[in-house]
């Protein structure tokens, strides 16, 4: 996903829309996910990799104050799950909610159960 080369950037980010659900995509849905994530500039995507892998950002989750969702799903083979656990681990006033049957992008596999828990840990940070 980082090549210059256009169809080697399009074949990457094609497996990378299929590594995000865990259920195959209908062909309308495929088409917009490959389409918003090729609208991505190489240059940005390489960009979260200076801030990933070695990065230890425990000290820096510990000290949040405020509250957190972390929204994960088991099925995701994109960032393991162990990582969303760690970092509600790490955060005091974390809670997370799995989504047993999504992938990467619990947002779009189950809109509805996503939608409705942000909706009401807005409103319940809102109210704090």
């Amino acid at each position: 996903m980082l090549s210059e080369d256009l169809q080697l950037n399009i074949r990457a980010t094609e497996a990378f829309v299929r590594a995000c659900v865990a259920a195959p995509l209908a062909a309308e849905d495929f088409a917009l996910m490959l389409g918003y994530n090729m609208a991505s500039p190489v240059q940005a995507r390489a960009a979260t990799l200076k801030w990933s892998g070695s990065t230890d950002f425990a000290a820096a989750l510990a000290a949040l104050t405020l509250p957190v969702l972390v929204t994960h799903g088991r099925q995701d083979q994109v960032i393991a799950p162990a990582v969303a656990e760690q970092a509600a681990k790490d955060m005091p006033h974390a809670r997370l909610s799995w989504f047993d049957t999504a992938g990467h992008s619990p947002f779009f596999e189950d809109a509805d159960r996503f939608n409705r828990e942000l909706a009401e840990f807005v409103d319940a940070a809102a109210r704090r």
